[in-house]
């Protein structure tokens, strides 16, 4: 799988001189460069790296631009790179025949430095945006069809719960009858959790991120006050660093520590005794707020699974839940700009690290 540089700009020119000068322009901005002075070098480069944008010359020896475009745009690989034509021809003919070749903007030489720059950032823009869309479309339709399975599964056990209750009670038998309510019950709670924690991910999708100050340390305390009320008779320790704040949402920060606070308890009820801790990590440009359990861990290899909306590792029977908290906690870090890592090995436990740039 080709690796996909970001700001990055492939140049394909026969001549030097202007590969030269387009890369001294779009360098100085950050962009990194891919030369290529043919369309066989251009190829031969994009087996293994994938620029955001690609601005071709169409005159030259070996394949010409609008061929090149053309054979871009069959590849599933490749087809959703913009092109951007180079050329000192601009009559409607070659314009058109550019456009229809699979190209989304034209260059006119000799360039003016303003005018290559405020294109190519708008191509680039625009490709992004086209693929976060894409992203978010797939994830739909993912999303649509795992709650439309998971909200159905326990409504249709309910259903058939009320209808043996109602058999119990005409047939005269209160024990079954209580027995099956219970289990009504407990299949309506599940069912209600679940929605509640669509709530949360639609939140953590769409809710406007309003930053504030957040004091990271009084979070902390007040989520872990709230949740240890739960777990009655277990012996847990819990430490915190003083930790540093942080500018972001606090509504939503707060939702992720109760998240990530609340599994650590979970995942750490069959230890005799269950240590979490909390700390933090500085550096020149994010600050990392890690939460470390001695749970039951999982592999490395399913700690980004995870992730993903309604994914469990483990039956309803063994650990409650709905599969959505961790995934809102991944969305919300994103909306921040930030990220969440998992550390974790099977029988010793887990760190969740919270990642937010420095300048949130």
């Amino acid at each position: 799988m080709p690796e996909t540089a970001v700001y990055s700009v492939m140049v394909v020119d026969d001549s030097p001189e202007q590969i030269r000068y387009i890369s001294e322009i779009l360098k100085a901005e950050g962009c990194r460069i891919y030369a290529a002075t043919s369309c066989e070098a251009a190829f031969k480069i994009l087996e293994h790296s994938l620029p955001n944008l690609i601005i071709l010359d169409i005159v030259m020896p070996d394949m010409d631009g609008f061929e090149m475009c053309r054979r871009l745009k069959a590849d599933q690989t490749t087809e959703d790179i913009p092109v951007m034509f180079a050329t000192a021809y601009h009559d409607s003919d070659y314009i058109g025949e550019g456009f229809a070749a699979g190209g989304c903007d034209y260059l006119v030489k000799p360039f003016i430095r303003e005018e290559l720059l405020e294109r190519v950032k708008v191509r680039i823009r625009l490709s992004r945006k086209r693929i976060e869309l894409q992203e978010a479309y797939a994830e739909l339709d993912k999303f649509c069809y795992t709650l439309s399975h998971d909200i159905r599964a326990p409504l249709y056990v309910i259903r058939q719960l009320a209808e043996l209750l109602k058999n119990e009670v005409s047939g005269g038998d209160p024990e079954e009858a209580v027995k099956i309510s219970n289990m009504i019950l407990e299949k309506a709670t599940g069912a209600a959790n679940m929605t509640d924690g669509l709530h949360h991910f639609s939140k953590a999708l769409y809710e406007t991120v309003d930053k504030t100050k957040v004091d990271m340390d009084t979070i902390f305390e007040e989520v872990y006050e709230e949740l240890s009320m739960l777990e009655e008779n277990r012996e847990i320790q819990f430490e915190k660093k003083v930790l540093p704040s942080l500018m972001g949402d606090s509504v939503l920060v707060r939702l992720v520590i109760q998240n990530v606070l609340s599994n650590a308890l979970k995942f750490t009820r069959t230890c005799e005794v269950a240590r979490i801790s909390v700390s933090f990590r500085k550096t020149h440009d994010c600050v990392k707020y890690g939460i470390t359990d001695n749970g039951i861990g999982m592999k490395q290899t399913e700690s980004e699974d995870v992730f993903q909306i309604f994914r469990r590792l483990h039956s309803p029977e063994e650990y409650e839940g709905e599969g959505i908290g961790l995934a809102t906690v991944k969305r919300i870090m994103f909306r921040h700009g930030g990220n969440v890592k998992i550390e974790s090995e099977p029988g010793k436990g887990t760190s969740v690290w919270l990642i937010f740039p420095s300048d949130v």
